[in-house]
Formats: structure tokens, C-alpha cells, sequence
């Protein structure tokens, strides 16, 4: 294959060479002859894991085969592969290695830009973590994994033991900008009970996909899943598709005490939670400012949502919750934040100016009121699938008579009562009526 490819480029270099670009024939012949070859670099693993670094224009190794560096562990080779990389960094590809997949210290990534292929097995991280120093900025770790799946064949799976934070991202001393994360599978379940599975301190611009972590069982764990801390400025970016397992606390935002430096502007995009009852809680917002969750699915916790006394402005739209002693708990101090979800929501607000939208419905129909001669009142009925006593009712209406009103109410489940009120006996009233029904 290697001579293969090799003959389509000299083929290609003697065509381009020979005859001039004028002679658009000849020109397209060899781009068509240089795209072959680039497919097959792309897609053959011998020549796409080649012994021999690539090479750029300027004479940078930009992209290193992990497996030509010694160690007896794959963290080793991929120590050995970071530190031959020029200062702006490279890509480190170790998804050809298949042997003694482990860590026997901590992997330091300390150069900017670096890009980090992980083996498609599980590597036994032991007691130690993979840490991204301050301020290294745009590094990406890339792994392969089936998202939401704990099959360990054909995907990259982090185990890890120790009592820390398995994937360490920047520190409050100064801002780490760019990090990526795809399909990182973290597996907590031998860790202690005060492990975290991915922590990123001051972390600007981040973009995590498609992470899967599972944590311990057992309700006496203190375990956090992501932990999103802002302390010196802030932390925010994206999160998509986060698949959450277990563990004490899943989503964490937090930052420096009495300071607005926490976990804000961040996305988080489809999240599915799954807890443990008890005292687990899926998404804690102790501090955090203009965090947005669309859409997701948070079950069995003991809170799904909590919102802590510097959570402001964060907002929840579309999200599904179900089998939890709590949803929704906005605690003292919390402000300006929304909760808006199409179906039923357990929750206590001791917040400020926090906005709970349950649902919104609304019905139309005909009705025609006449008060009679002893009673300046009369109601009629809509039906309204939905409607439940208190909640709020908002009525469209045609223009009253002279001295008379209309109102509306809740009267029964699923009907609105529209009372029309004149200051004359025998007063009519008719025509279209439209009665809305906000749910809190």
C-alpha cells in the first residue's frame, strides 16, 4: 500500500511538473491523482500510523506517532511524545498502542495546541491524573467512545483510583483558554468517595462533547462528576450531550466565595442525568451567572436542580425530570434565574425574582352572558385540557358593554370559569372569548 500511494505521488509531481497549469486538462488530472493519495493516507491505518513523523512546510514535526517513543507504559510514551514536540505544540497519536495501557504518573501537558489521540481501550489511570497546566492553551484531548455506553470494547475508557480529580484543566492563578474534549470516558467506580472526574478552574472557551463519567453508587459518596469552577475570573464554554452516572454531585458550578468568579456563560446541551435518590444532585449551581441548560433528562435524585446563593441569571428550558424527591430547589440569595418546562415540577423557591413556567395553554370558544335583573353577574365555561386550580388565568376578550367587565378563573381541573360583571341589571354581553392559562 506504502509503494502504492508512493507511486501516485511521483505520478502526480512528473504530470504537474511536465505541463503548465494553462492547460486546465493536465491541472485536474493531477488534483484528482493527489486526492487519491490523500484518501489513502486517510484511511489506511499502516501509512496514516507511519513509523516516520510528518513533516511540515517549515520543517516542524507537527503530528508524532506514539508508539516510536520508549516507555514501558503508555503514559510514558506519551510524556516522551509532548516533550518532542516543538514549543507551539503538535498532534501525539496513540491509538495504535494496544499494550500496558496505563499511567505510572501524572501526564503533564504543558505545551500549547497539543492534541492528544487516545487508545481506543480502557487505560488504568491508577491513583494518578492527566493535568493541563495554566495556561496551555487550545490542547484537545480526543478519545473514541460509544456515548452512554459502558461496553469497554472499541473505545476509550479512563479508570481511575485515586482521591483527586482524574482530568485536571488549568488553575485560578491564570486563565487557560481553548480546551476540548471529545468522547472522554471517565469511569469513577474504583475511585474513593471524594474523586472528580473532569475539573476545569478558570477555563475560558471550552468545548466538551459527548463526555460519559460514571460515579459510585452509594449514597454516602461525595463524588463530582464535572466540576466547572471560576475562581480568579470565570470558567465557561459548552458542554454537549453530557451522559452522567451516579455520584454525589454531577454538575458543578462553584468558584471563589462572596465573588461573582464562578462558572458562567456556560451551555450545557442535552444532558442526561441519571442519579442515585438521597442527597444526589445532578446540576449545583453554588456559583454561577448566565448558565443556560437546553433540553435533557435528570432522574432519580435527591435534587435535580439546585441553585445556590450566587446563582443568578442561569436559565433551564425544555428539560425533563422524573422520580425525584425534589426537581427544582432555588435557595435563599438566588436571583433573576428561570425554570421552563412543559410538564409538572416539584420545587421551593426561596429565591428573588426567580421565574418557574410549567406550561402554557390556551383554548378559544363562543360564550354569551346575560345578567339578570337581581344579579349584576354571570359566568360561562370554557374547557381547557390542563387547567388546574390557581393557576393564572389571561383572558382575550371583545370590547365589554358600557360599566361592565370581564375576569377569568380556574373553577374546576380543566375548566376556565369567564365571569362578565356589569353595573346594570340585564346587561348581554357576547362574542369570541380566548382564556390563557400560565401554570407556576
Amino acid at each position: 500500500m506504502r509503494f502504492f500511494v508512493q507511486t501516485i505521488l511521483q505520478c502526480a509531481d512528473r504530470l504537474c511538473g511536465a505541463c503548465s497549469m494553462r492547460r486546465w486538462r493536465v491541472g485536474a488530472i493531477c488534483l484528482r491523482l493527489a486526492m487519491a493519495a490523500a484518501l489513502f493516507i486517510s484511511t489506511d491505518s499502516e501509512v496514516a500510523l507511519a513509523a516516520s513523523p510528518q513533516i511540515n512546510a517549515s520543517g516542524l514535526t507537527i503530528f508524532r506517532d506514539v508508539r516510536n517513543y520508549p516507555g514501558s507504559d503508555l503514559g510514558a510514551k506519551l510524556a516522551g511524545c509532548i516533550a518532542d514536540l516543538p514549543a507551539t505544540g503538535g498532534d501525539c497519536d496513540a491509538r495504535g498502542i494496544t499494550t500496558y495501557l496505563a499511567l505510572s504518573s501524572d501526564l503533564i501537558i504543558s505545551k500549547p495546541y497539543t492534541t492528544i489521540y487516545l487508545p481506543q481501550s480502557e487505560i488504568q489511570m491508577g491513583t494518578h491524573s492527566i493535568i493541563v497546566t495554566i495556561a496551555t492553551h487550545g490542547v484537545s484531548l480526543l478519545a473514541t467512545a460509544m456515548h452512554g455506553r459502558s461496553t469497554k470494547q472499541g473505545q476509550t475508557r479512563l479508570r481511575y483510583t485515586g482521591a483527586g480529580c482524574a482530568v485536571q484543566v488549568g488553575d485560578s492563578t491564570d486563565n487557560t483558554v481553548g480546551f476540548r474534549a471529545e468522547n472522554l470516558f471517565i469511569d469513577l467506580t474504583p475511585a474513593s468517595t471524594a474523586a472528580q472526574g473532569l475539573c476545569l478552574t478558570r477555563t475560558l472557551d471550552t468545548s466538551i462533547q459527548r463526555p460519559t463519567i460514571i460515579g459510585l453508587q452509594s449514597e454516602a459518596n461525595k463524588q463530582v462528576l464535572i466540576k466547572l469552577d471560576g475562581s480568579g475570573n470565570y470558567t465557561g464554554g459548552l458542554i454537549q450531550e453530557p451522559y452522567l452516572n451516579d455520584g454525589n454531585v454531577q454538575i458543578l458550578f462553584t468558584g471563589a466565595s462572596g465573588t461573582p468568579q464562578g462558572a458562567n456563560a456556560v451551555t450545557v446541551l442535552h444532558a442526561r442525568c441519571a442519579g442515585i435518590g438521597g442527597y444526589s444532585i445532578a446540576v449545583k449551581v453554588d456559583n454561577g451567572d448566565g448558565n443556560t441548560f437546553l433540553g435533557g433528562d435528570f432522574e432519580n435524585f435527591g435534587t435535580a436542580i439546585f441553585l445556590g446563593p450566587r446563582a443568578v441569571n442561569n436559565s433551564f428550558y425544555g428539560v425533563r425530570v422524573e422520580n425525584n424527591k425534589q426537581d427544582f430547589v432555588a435557595d435563599s440569595g438566588s436571583r433573576h434565574n428561570m425554570a421552563q418546562t412543559p410538564g409538572a415540577l416539584k420545587y421551593i423557591d426561596n429565591g428573588a425574582q426567580n421565574s418557574i413556567l410549567l406550561g402554557h395553554y390556551a383554548s378559544t370558544g363562543s360564550l354569551k352572558f346575560r345578567t339578570a335583573g337581581t344579579s349584576q353577574c354571570a359566568d360561562g365555561i370554557l374547557k381547557l385540557n390542563g387547567a388546574a386550580l390557581g393557576d393564572t388565568v389571561a383572558l382575550g376578550t371583545p370590547p365589554p358593554p358600557p360599566n361592565g367587565f370581564f375576569f377569568g378563573f380556574v373553577s374546576a381541573p380543566n375548566v376556565v370559569t369567564v365571569r362578565y360583571c356589569s353595573l346594570h341589571p340585564n346587561s348581554v354581553a357576547q362574542g369570541m372569548f380566548r382564556v390563557e392559562v400560565t401554570k407556576h
